[in-house]
């Protein structure tokens, strides 16, 4: 569609919704309210896996009215935030960065930072500079269980504490705009600085008196900023810009 084939697009989105269609009518288990692992000999599997069900929300093959009872089914509020049954083993980060990019994007925004912080703070409460291939928190395992000590399965926290957290979330191509849109219940204060394409953009905010938010952002840039927060909480908010920044209203 983006390159002006549109036939080809039209069949490609038949194509997939007879997939989902199948898959759905195959491995969907509704006593259960899990996705089976596979479906075999006329059978769906009795396997109902973390990552078959995780990825069934990633990639648009669970329907909507099922993503919290799936969720819920599978992980709890509290460490190790799995149920009995679906924490993986041997524990890597690689599979983290779907389950929580999945969480972030429907709105379990402050568990997804309550689990970076159990699995990557205690992997570096256990030695950890750079991160490691494989991690168990409960166990605390160190060095020796971790094989790759500087491994890229790892960086899932670079990547969401910069868009969850700090709040800078790309919304055009080279960063020229950005939504603001951090979970602001999760610290107290944030200073990021994040490279892009055309330069720098500094970000920094906090909680002050009375609750209020208080932001400052800065670029070597023109840079367009996007608040997207809370009525109450933008209502109140106070920005401070660089000469190259400029607050757009969310609404216009």
């Amino acid at each position: 569609s983006f390159i002006g084939q549109q036939e080809q697009a039209h069949t490609c989105r038949r194509h997939a919704l007879q997939i989902v269609d199948s898959m759905q009518e195959l491995t969907w288990n509704n006593e259960v309210g899990l996705f089976a692992d596979y479906y075999l000999d006329g059978q769906p599997a009795q396997k109902f896996s973390m990552q078959s069900n995780v990825l069934a929300i990633f990639g648009g093959l669970a329907k909507a009215e099922h993503f919290d009872q799936i969720f819920n089914t599978m992980f709890v509020e509290y460490p190790p935030f799995f149920q009995d049954g679906f924490a993986p083993k041997p524990d890597s980060p690689f599979f983290k960065f779907f389950l929580l990019d999945t969480a972030m994007a429907m709105d379990y925004r402050e568990w997804s930072i309550d689990y970076i912080r159990y699995y990557w703070g205690s992997m570096i409460e256990n030695g950890a500079t750079t991160w490691w291939q494989h991690f168990d928190p409960e166990a605390g395992t160190g060095t020796a269980e971790a094989g790759n000590l500087c491994h890229g399965s790892g960086v899932t926290p670079n990547y969401l504490l910069m868009r969850e957290v700090a709040g800078i979330r790309p919304a055009k191509p080279g960063c020229t705009q950005i939504f603001f849109n951090p979970v602001i219940s999760s610290v107290e204060w944030v200073q990021a600085q994040m490279p892009t394409p055309m330069g720098e953009i500094m970000v920094s905010w906090n909680i002050g008196e009375g609750g209020v938010l208080e932001a400052s952002f800065s670029a070597d840039f023109p840079l367009e900023v996007v608040p997207v927060l809370d009525p109450n909480v933008l209502g109140e908010a106070v920005f401070r810009v660089s000469d190259d920044v400029e607050i757009l209203d969310p609404n216009s």
